[in-house]
């Protein structure tokens, strides 16, 4: 009877029982296996999945716009781009003022309730969770070799804040190369550098004071 060595079995084994050889599990890392779990539970082509594909940098290109949107990113810009937000919570604060002024509530009852209220008031900190549509579906064709930004959005984008120095800057710096191809206007000087993004710190706190003095 012919022996046969261990690469030999296992090759005759899977010949015949049309099986492939388990492969050894890849030792990944606790990180790649979380972002492989996102991107598995993100629908396709939704805006989820791109800010998964931005936010942790997936690829050598995405992770230079995910380094390029931190670095120019600063406390007023995140306030800035959480205007729409703020809006819709002061207002829904003013709706709760005059129910209660309805309610004939004692005043000292009422103004406890508004200024828990107030002090709720929510900031989201992480600047991709408040980066518009628009910004996400650019940055994301960024980092994509296949997919190009055309010159209508950038400009569609662009006219959105000519009259917001704070995030037409942000827009500057973080879309150069591509504005650059389009012979873009920049008429104001670049004065955000690469700068680490800090978590939130006092300065909020002083900006929702000032707001509802």
């Amino acid at each position: 009877m012919k022996q046969y060595g261990k690469k030999e079995r296992e090759y005759h084994f899977s010949k015949k029982t049309g099986t492939k050889k388990r492969e050894k599990k890849k030792n990944w890392s606790p990180d790649v296996l979380f972002r492989n779990r996102l991107i598995r539970n993100a629908p396709s082509g939704t805006m989820k999945e791109k800010i998964i594909y931005i936010k942790n940098g997936i690829t050598y290109e995405h992770q230079f716009t995910k380094d390029l949107i931190l670095n120019n990113t600063t406390e007023e810009i995140t306030l800035e781009l959480n205007d729409k937000s703020l809006k819709r919570q002061r207002k829904r604060i003013k709706t709760l003022g005059l129910v209660l002024n309805r309610l004939n509530l004692p005043t000292d009852l009422s103004e406890i309730i508004i200024s828990k209220s107030l002090n709720e008031i929510y900031i989201e900190k992480d600047i991709f969770k408040v980066l518009t549509p628009q910004m996400i579906n650019i940055f994301y064709k960024k980092g994509e070799d296949d997919e190009i930004i055309e010159e209508n959005e950038l400009n569609a984008l662009m006219k959105q804040y000519m009259k917001n120095n704070l995030i037409r800057d942000f827009l500057e710096n973080t879309l150069y190369r591509e504005l650059m191809g389009y012979n873009w206007n920049f008429k104001r000087q670049n004065k955000y550098t690469y700068r680490h993004y800090y978590p939130i710190s006092r300065y909020y706190d002083d900006w929702i004071n000032y707001q509802f003095n």
